[in-house]
């Protein structure tokens, strides 16, 4: 579940919003990496079933290990269950934190797992991110195999080899 503290939007239209610098960028990235990171190296260590609150500015984000079968198969994943935005949305946060989540879960062999997304842009974005929706009673989820991921990865090094 997403959802979105800050500033609000009623009049529709979205104003024009910063985008992160290159120093908070960075930061963000260190902080998924430092704290996603050791999550899932406990996570290796403790099993199925170890859940925690991350706090990495701009978000506070409640990941679990889980098993789950995607695409017919059992998979390790990497759950993100809850992300709160704390701060206005529409800075390109997200992403950073995607592709960040993406590497460290593909480096501890887990597919990524966004549990029932209710925010229509969130379940737009992955899906242009090439998540697969698994519908799920009154809500969706998204996922990336862990094949999905490894093909992301291989897209990724033949276009930089191209530039």
């Amino acid at each position: 579940m997403v959802r979105q503290r800050g500033g609000s939007r009623t009049d529709g239209v979205s104003a024009a919003i910063p985008k992160m610098d290159a120093q908070e960028a960075s930061a963000l990235r260190l902080s998924v990496q430092e704290q996603l990171g050791a999550f899932l190296g406990a996570a290796s260590q403790r099993g199925f079933g170890h859940r925690a609150t991350l706090m990495m500015p701009p978000f506070s984000v409640y990941v679990r290990a889980a098993i789950r079968p995607l695409d017919g198969v059992m998979q390790p994943t990497v759950d993100i269950a809850t992300v709160e935005n704390v701060v206005e949305p529409g800075r390109g946060a997200l992403p950073i934190l995607m592709n960040e989540v993406e590497k460290l879960a593909l480096a501890a062999r887990r597919a990524v797992y966004v549990e029932s997304v209710q925010n229509e842009g969130l379940s737009r974005h992955l899906t242009r991110r090439g998540y697969r929706c698994r519908e799920e009673g009154f809500t969706r989820s998204h996922y990336k195999t862990i094949e999905m991921l490894e093909m992301d990865l291989e897209a990724q090094k033949n276009n930089s080899i191209n530039l």
